[in-house]
């Protein structure tokens, strides 16, 4: 008698870990979603009353850096020069040596 039961007690104490854990993985998700909305949702408000690129453009690249865990986003522009133009940058230890605005061309690489 005694052997059933504690079979049955392990197999639901299992059941139970399991869903715990399908329960925390929700919640991850459920708050990774929930702050990549909150991102949206604060480039947005920059972008609804017309505020200039040069504003809303570092705080994009701000937030996508940080809903992506990446420390350097760069926004560049392709010129129909063959140059491309530094939009807006963010980089978590200051390293980045070029400000918004910089300009350098494009050179095809050698075949």
């Amino acid at each position: 008698m005694f052997l059933p039961v504690a079979l049955l007690a392990n197999i639901l104490a299992g059941q139970a870990r399991l869903r715990a854990a399908e329960f925390e993985q929700r919640g991850r998700e459920a708050a990774a979603l929930a702050e990549q909305q909150a991102a949206l949702r604060r480039v947005a408000t920059l972008v609804a009353p017309g505020v200039e690129t040069s504003d809303m453009y570092p705080a994009a690249v701000t937030e996508l850096s940080s809903g992506l865990g990446i420390d350097n986003v760069l926004l560049l522009q392709y010129a129909s020069d063959d140059a491309w133009v530094l939009l807006a940058n963010h980089d978590v230890y200051r390293k980045c040596k070029f400000e918004s605005g910089f300009r350098s061309t494009v050179k095809a690489s050698p075949r």
